[in-house]
């Protein structure tokens, strides 16, 4: 009786230890970086480092003001960018941190442009 209570005990230290390790690190853990890599139809990427405090405005912002050339020509404004992330638009007011994962792996956006139409006058 005395060794199956040793061999229950030692089973249950095993699995508490297991389960602890599983688990995802606490907020406390996080960086408060966040690298985003910016995906474009054309499968072009362009991995940045932003602050999950950061607004998603502010993240396009950001990326506007320093426009990298692998992303094609440049939108006029950064409400011509809109971010999808996980099946749903990313809001300008959100902050970096709705897409934060528990990996130091580069999060992908991606990253659709709609550029303005000027109107031709006749």
């Amino acid at each position: 009786m005395e060794q199956g209570m040793a061999h229950l005990e030692a089973n249950n230290s095993v699995s508490s230890d297991r389960s602890s390790s599983d688990s995802k690190p606490m907020d406390s853990e996080l960086s408060d970086e966040i690298q985003l890599t910016f995906l474009i139809p054309s499968n072009e990427r362009y991995t940045r480092a932003f602050k999950i405090t950061d607004t998603v405005y502010n993240a396009k912002q950001m990326l506007l003001d320093d426009w990298p050339a692998q992303l094609g020509s440049k939108p006029a404004t950064s409400s011509e960018i809109r971010l999808l992330y996980g099946g749903t638009f990313l809001d300008n007011s959100s902050t970096l941190n709705v897409v934060k994962r528990y990996s130091d792996a580069p999060t992908v956006v991606h990253m659709m442009i709609n550029r303005s139409k000027a109107v031709e006058k006749d």
